[in-house]
């Protein structure tokens, strides 16, 4: 409410939030003398940092490498756990654990790898997990709203070729390679949505 005695161009007799807000870093610069006595609410609308984000879990890799005769072997994998991805959007609002929900961060991510090499030859094979989530961003189709589902884990696999070329002579020094990514062509699963007008689309979480 404004107070008894509210001077137009006399801040001191202003609502203490009108006055204050006049104030704040990047409003202004303001006249004094504005209808601010006839001011019934302020809206701050300046960004703000008032979020939080607490995350833990684990990342973890083991190698092993062996020879067999000339031939040289080595087998491989690194990965990720998320114990929890918990969230709050506005300042002292509960945290919210989100991990594994759509636009979130999965649980579970891991990459794999088997090599073998002889002499100047290279193959190494390279398998990739990103974990299952939940969409819980439903659409609705001619009236009919499509339950909350869970998307299944994407598995796809990575083939490196290659040879160093000889010891001696114009070609020394010389290596070739050869990389395919996603080997077997294998899409990501199908999130329905309406985000951004799609109704469908691919996604890797």
């Amino acid at each position: 409410p404004t107070p008894a005695g509210c001077t137009e161009g006399a801040p001191s007799t202003y609502n203490p939030l009108v006055a204050a807000a006049l104030l704040l870093p990047n409003n202004g610069p303001f006249p004094l003398n504005g209808p601010y006595c006839n001011v019934r609410a302020v809206l701050d609308a300046r960004d703000s940092n008032s979020a939080s984000t607490k995350q833990a879990g684990f990342d973890g890799s083991i190698n092993y490498r062996f020879d067999i005769d000339d031939n040289k072997f080595d087998l491989g994998f690194s990965g990720s756990y998320l114990l929890y991805v918990k969230s709050s959007f506005v300042a002292n609002a509960p945290l919210i654990d989100l991990v594994n929900t759509i636009n979130y961060p999965v649980s579970f991510r891991g990459r794999g790898n088997a090599g073998w090499s002889n002499g100047s030859y290279r193959v190494n094979l390279f398998g990739n997990v990103v974990g299952s989530y939940t969409n819980n961003l439903p659409i609705t189709v001619a009236g009919v709203t499509r339950p909350i589902s869970r998307v299944p884990a994407w598995v796809t696999f990575d083939l490196a070729l290659s040879y160093s070329g000889a010891k001696t002579g114009i070609f020394k020094g010389l290596r070739a390679s050869l990389n395919i990514q996603n080997l077997f062509d294998r899409d990501p699963p199908i999130v329905l949505t309406t985000n951004g007008g799609n109704n469908g689309f691919a996604f890797d979480n």
